[in-house]
């Protein structure tokens, strides 16, 4: 199967590699330059935005995290990485995929990133304050929907559990990240998700690449 994951260490395409991991599937990761991102001249082919995952499969050009889940998980049915098809629970997979990738992804935007959201400086304090609230808002809705549970769509593990891993995740919380070792069933969430053998990899995968990266020492395309 020809799958080639378009990366950059550290950012959205840590889930992709995740689910890669968990499909079992044989893939290529090509890494892109961070601060360059026409090179190589092949990822703005793959997703004209120039943003990362980008996944190709044959002539099957596909970007955006959460479409590439979905994508994966239908083809490496399979693996049963998504509820059957027609269930209750699938239709909670598809919710909480969107959900994930419009409302709680989006919401680190203001909070990494507040000069994308307004052009003037003076700002940008206001609009990480409001971020900041947002995301703690959404801790406290994804906190309440994981009473009782150990997964977001079922009652067995699937690829959205390894969206809502990325975004809890130290990496991406930073200064945030006692709110989520403050709530239970997140942190018990993050511990079960941390474990499993094929996120570990992904993980390691990406702290190498990372590192690499920083000695500049990663290989481009």
């Amino acid at each position: 199967m020809n799958l080639k994951l378009y990366s950059i260490p550290g950012t959205s395409a840590t889930v992709i590699t995740c689910a890669l991991e968990e499909c079992g599937a044989e893939y290529e990761v090509v890494q892109v330059e961070r601060k360059n991102r026409d090179n190589p001249p092949a990822f703005k082919v793959a997703n004209p935005l120039g943003r990362v995952p980008a996944l190709e499969h044959g002539e099957v050009k596909i970007y955006e995290t959460g479409a590439i889940l979905l994508y994966l998980a239908d083809l490496f049915a399979d693996k049963k990485l998504a509820p059957e098809v027609g269930s209750g629970e699938r239709a909670d997979f598809y919710r909480w995929v969107v959900y994930l990738s419009n409302t709680f992804h989006m919401a680190y935007t203001g909070f990494y990133v507040p000069q994308y959201l307004t052009t003037s400086d003076e700002g940008h304090e206001n609009i990480r304050e409001a971020a900041t609230n947002k995301l703690v808002s959404i801790f406290d809705f994804v906190e309440s929907q994981l009473e009782g549970r150990e997964y977001l769509a079922g009652n067995s593990f699937s690829l959205a559990d390894l969206y809502l891993h990325m975004l809890i995740s130290p990496n991406w919380t930073i200064n945030l990240k006692e709110e989520v070792d403050k709530r239970p069933n997140l942190a018990a969430f993050h511990t079960r998700i941390d474990a499993r053998p094929a996120v570990k990899k992904a993980l390691q995968d990406h702290m190498s690449d990372k590192a690499a990266e920083q000695a500049g020492t990663l290989r481009i395309g």
